[in-house]
């Protein structure tokens, strides 16, 4: 395959003959949502708040305030000021998106102009991806717990790693287990969910 034909099966989809400034001003993701893709409901939002608030992370949060020496309900007075703090942020955020169904980038093009979007466009993307992976490593010390408890013997993985990775094969194999096991979860497109 040339690199020609590897550009074209990466590209958004456009119409043909348009130069690449054409394609940056105007592509089907910088469009409002249109409405045959307009499915998620009052209680899909509900959902997405709950699954992204209640999970082990949060859980992760709250051990380490009580290791730290708080007691389980002054950990959790925290966590639900935290989100109280930067829930209006969010709502806010998402306003332009949830009532007039225009997608981050170009909600990021009136704030901080063509160019200058492009910077919080990568940086979300960034994020985004460190995030997966740290949700992944969390995964993965959840795969090992499930391993562990059907075969033992996994805590004899011999270790191929150099020290210096801060992991071991083990745990990297969890890691890979739990990353290919939700990876199937980021096919579908957004308005599917």
């Amino acid at each position: 395959m040339t690199l020609r034909k590897l550009v074209e099966k990466l590209e958004v989809e456009h119409e043909p003959g348009l130069t690449n400034t054409e394609m940056f001003l105007n592509n089907e993701d910088l469009l409002p949502v249109v409405p045959e893709k307009r499915t998620w409901r009052s209680w899909n939002f509900v959902g997405f708040w709950i699954a992204d608030s209640f999970n082990i992370n949060t859980w992760m949060i709250v051990s380490s305030m009580i290791t730290n020496g708080l007691t389980w309900w002054q950990a959790w007075i925290c966590v639900w000021l935290g989100y109280g703090v930067v829930g209006p942020f969010l709502v806010l955020n998402a306003r332009p998106g949830a009532v007039f169904h225009i997608t981050f980038p170009a909600v990021a093009r009136t704030s901080f102009g063509l160019f200058g979007s492009l910077w919080v466009v990568f940086n979300r993307a960034a994020m985004a991806c460190i995030w997966y992976g740290v949700q992944s490593w969390i995964g993965g010390s959840c795969v090992l717990v499930m391993l562990r408890a059907i075969w033992p013997s996994i805590q004899r993985i011999p270790n191929g790693l150099p020290e210096s990775s801060g992991t071991n094969t083990r745990d990297f194999m969890c890691f890979f287990l739990f990353w290919l096991i939700s990876l199937p979860a980021l096919w579908p497109e957004m308005h599917k969910m």
